[in-house]
C-alpha cells in the first residue's frame, strides 16, 4: 500500500469520527448516510465497470491501429465524459 493510499485511509476514518461525533446516532445519521453511500456506490459500480471495458479496448485500439487513432480515441471518450459530467443546472 502507498502512503498516499494510507494517508487517505486515515483521513477517511477522521471524517467517520467527526460525522459520528456530530449526528450520533440518530435518524439525521440515517439520512446522511443514505444520501452519502448510495450515490458513492452507483458512481463505483460506474467507474470500475467503465475501466474493464475502456482499458481492453484502448490496448486493442492501439495495437491494431497504431498511437494516432489511440490518441483520437481518448480525446473523443474525454469529450463524451465530459458531456455526461452532472453540470450544476442553473
Amino acid at each position: 500500500m502507498t502512503a498516499a493510499g494510507i494517508l487517505v485511509k486515515i483521513v477517511a476514518t477522521f471524517k467517520e469520527f467527526a460525522v459520528a461525533g456530530v449526528y450520533g446516532r440518530s435518524d439525521a445519521m440515517d439520512a446522511f448516510l443514505a444520501a452519502f453511500l448510495i450515490p458513492n456506490l452507483l458512481i463505483n459500480l460506474i467507474s470500475e465497470s467503465m475501466n474493464q471495458a475502456m482499458v481492453p479496448t484502448l490496448v486493442r485500439v492501439r495495437e491494431q491501429e497504431g498511437t494516432s487513432a489511440r490518441r483520437s480515441f481518448c480525446q473523443v471518450r474525454c469529450c463524451g465524459y465530459a458531456c455526461c459530467w452532472p453540470w450544476p443546472r442553473l
